[in-house]
């Protein structure tokens, strides 16, 4: 225990002594906070309660073809009744009526039902309505699976998803701050830069310098150089995530319960996953250069096409693939979730499953690859 000590006392007093890393460990991310939700937060859109208020508007059906629009239909209704805290389906009105309560700002999205083809209307610059189109990509996921098991199909998608964009006119109040969007983005922020900064850049620097190898003929075993980093980057982490729930309560007024159990699971797990990132790179890389370069190669991708700024599952193809496998996606949307700021826009079993399978293959690769003497 002595041992692993002493090399978290010298983590951390490297790290008080040098004013770079204190800023960009401490302070940098709470000016990111300040500065994204002071852009973002003035769009006259928040997140309130997450619920999506969802027209649905059918057109009659004609010939003999499949009834789309009652399986549509059938299958929202579905979603709401189990789950009717995140959407509520308006029926009944016309297209032009729709579009009109979309304009101002009584509807997160408008699905139209025509013939094969169903429609998603959102509308342009609202936060909340790109996240509706969201959700409601999963919903059609399902509504696809429904109609090919009505026809007995195994694949083979019948619906055809069109988006377009209504612009607004106005802007619908709405009671919730965006920084309690954002304060899980920032949090997950910090620990990837964790998992990214100390675990490679430092463990690279000392493993080129032989540090390392004098290191380990002394006393100190490899365990105890590894939990002594662990417990400085716990350390950090805990630091971290205080100040910025402490900013955003105190500057935003959000009040987030980060110490109840579902939210420590998911940062817990985040913090291991981006652990885990962080050793297969220093593997993988042979010098200390190339380990910065690699993590910083995967930083801002994980970073801006992991949600955790702004919605990104509506983005095109072949971007969405790298939305599709970053476990960050997944981890952000956990989190929210838990929080209680935003319904998760992917399965909650994926939020759990996607990471901890990364982070089984990069612990593997990591601990099989990982040589102390290069």
């Amino acid at each position: 225990m002595r041992q692993v000590s002493a090399v978290f006392r010298g983590f951390l007093l490297s790290s008080l002594r040098d004013k770079y890393t204190l800023f960009w460990d401490l302070v940098f991310p709470l000016i990111l906070l300040v500065i994204l939700v002071s852009i973002f937060g003035n769009l006259g859109e928040t997140i309130s309660e997450a619920v999506f208020d969802v027209g649905l508007v059918l057109h009659a059906h004609e010939g003999g073809g499949i009834p789309i629009g009652s399986i549509v239909q059938g299958a929202l209704e579905e979603m709401a009744g189990e789950d009717p805290t995140w959407l509520r389906l308006f029926t009944g009105s016309s297209l032009g009526e729709e579009l009109d309560a979309l304009g101002r700002g009584e509807r997160h999205a408008v699905v139209e039902v025509q013939g094969q083809d169903v429609e998603v209307n959102v509308r342009s610059g609202r936060m909340m309505s790109e996240i509706a189109g969201d959700a409601l990509a999963q919903v059609l996921e399902y509504l696809n699976l429904e109609v090919n098991r009505r026809l007995g199909l195994v694949s083979g998608p019948t619906v055809r998803t069109i988006y377009r964009e209504v612009e607004g006119v106005s802007s619908a109040p709405e009671s919730f701050n965006f920084a309690a969007y954002m304060v899980p983005g920032i949090i997950l922020m910090v620990f990837l830069n964790s998992g990214l900064g100390p675990m490679v850049q430092r463990l690279a620097i000392d493993r080129e310098l032989g540090r390392l190898r004098r290191l380990f003929a002394s006393p100190l075993g490899r365990g105890q150089y590894f939990a002594g980093v662990l417990l400085y980057i716990l350390a950090l982490s805990v630091v971290q995530v205080s100040l910025i729930h402490a900013a955003g309560w105190l500057l935003f007024g959000v009040k987030l319960h980060l110490l109840a159990w579902p939210p420590l699971f998911f940062m817990i797990l985040a913090l291991v996953t981006l652990l885990a990132l962080g050793l297969v790179i220093s593997a993988v890389a042979r010098t200390a250069n190339a380990a910065s370069a690699l993590a910083n190669g995967l930083l801002y991708p994980m970073m801006f096409l992991g949600g955790l700024y702004f919605p990104v599952g509506q983005l095109p193809y072949p971007i969405k693939l790298v939305v599709v496998v970053n476990p960050v996606t997944y981890l952000v949307n956990g989190l929210r979730h838990s929080l209680g700021v935003l319904t998760s826009p992917t399965p909650h079993w994926a939020n759990v499953a996607v990471p901890l399978v990364f982070t089984g293959l990069t612990l593997l690769i990591g601990l099989k690859r990982f040589d102390w003497d290069v």
